[in-house]
């Protein structure tokens, strides 16, 4: 045997424990992989991820209602400004016309701020006035008509007849 050395014993001992240690080594990834894939398949690991995918939903929850909270905001400081109250009072304006043709129509926000339309119906014309009102108030004088129907919309009183003494329910509009 001349092209092979011989092995001495330590060297040979050497050889076999290179060749023992990478054995183990490979078992060793062999077993690490099968006991990484077994774990994953405990219950306890399973509800771990179902715990930290109920965590991730929850956050996309919490964002939502975050945003839906400002939209919220946004759309009751614009509806501050809508007409969300009116007080409606007909009337008989003149002697010769009957009917109660003639009307104050008060169109108030939740700041009441809004406007006062006055119909004056005549059988030969017909006026319409408005007025505005700020926090509740008109830069105008105000008819007992007119006075009536602001009433009626900051009290909930939607309508009325003065002739008849007939409305006033909220449920008529």
């Amino acid at each position: 045997m001349e092209g092979f050395r011989e092995l001495t014993v330590p060297s040979s001992f050497l050889l076999g424990g290179l060749v023992a240690l990478a054995l183990a080594v490979c078992i060793g990834w062999v077993l690490q992989a099968r006991l990484a894939a077994q774990v994953r398949n405990l219950p306890s690991f399973r509800f771990e991820r179902e715990l930290q995918a109920q965590g991730q939903r929850l956050e996309k929850l919490r964002q939502q209602l975050d945003r839906l909270c400002e939209r919220m905001e946004r759309l009751e400081e614009a509806a501050c400004g809508a007409f969300q109250r009116l007080g409606l009072v007909r009337y008989s304006a003149f002697a010769d016309t009957g009917s109660d043709q003639s009307f104050s129509l008060v169109l108030l926000d939740a700041r009441d701020n809004g406007v006062v339309v006055t119909s004056l119906y005549g059988r030969n014309e017909s006026r319409v006035y408005a007025k505005p009102l700020l926090d509740g108030k008109c830069p105008y004088r105000l008819s007992g008509e007119e006075l009536a129907a602001l009433a009626r919309a900051r009290d909930g009183k939607r309508w009325a007849s003065l002739a008849t003494g007939e409305g006033g329910g909220a449920e008529k509009s």
